[in-house]
């Protein structure tokens, strides 16, 4: 008996949840503006809950740029919202998954080029024994949802490519070929 409770404390303390560490950068980088470079779309998706001292994930509204690639072994690449909504069911599988959690989440809407949206939080969070990511929210300044609040694709929490890198002794920045200062002029 002494055996099977040392096994299952063995097997509780490996897979239990990890206590979650995090840096708060949002002071160095709340209220920079950005604007899409491209077509988008705002997503029912998952990121982490900065709420929480645990690493959970929680449902979100999510931005991101096309084209998308899936993650299935087949490598589909949705290339705009039009082309989702030709076919909802087999995208939000390819997009998604099957499982039941995965039932919740779509994509919402198209973001037209050019929507401007402006930095509100960034965490440099730890997830368990996966290392640490960026968790980056922003406020959507103009279009059609002006003041919604959405999660930004960096490694860990994004349907797509991540627009940031993993953190590392480099500053937190968003990939140049999604989004652009709103103070730059385009070439």
């Amino acid at each position: 008996m002494n055996k099977c409770i040392l096994k299952l404390m063995a097997v509780f303390s490996l897979s239990a949840c990890s206590l979650s560490s995090s840096q708060d950068y949002t002071s160095s980088y709340r209220g920079d503006c950005y604007r899409l470079l491209r077509a988008s779309v705002l997503y029912k998706g998952w990121c982490v809950n900065l709420s929480s001292s645990f690493s959970i994930a929680s449902s979100c509204l999510g931005l991101q740029s096309f084209p998308i690639e899936t993650y299935d072994k087949d490598k589909n690449i949705l290339n705009s919202f039009a082309e989702y909504q030709s076919d909802k069911d087999f995208w939000n599988k390819k997009l998604f998954g099957t499982s039941l959690s995965s039932s919740k989440y779509t994509l919402v809407d198209e973001v037209s080029t050019d929507t401007q949206f402006q930095i509100t939080q960034v965490i440099e969070q730890q997830w368990g024994t996966d290392g640490y990511f960026w968790a980056v929210r922003a406020k959507i300044l103009t279009g059609k949802y002006k003041g919604k609040v959405v999660t930004l694709p960096t490694y860990k929490f994004h349907l797509g490519q991540a627009w940031a890198k993993r953190p590392s002794t480099e500053s937190f920045y968003l990939d140049s070929s999604y989004v652009m200062s709103c103070g730059a002029i385009a070439d």
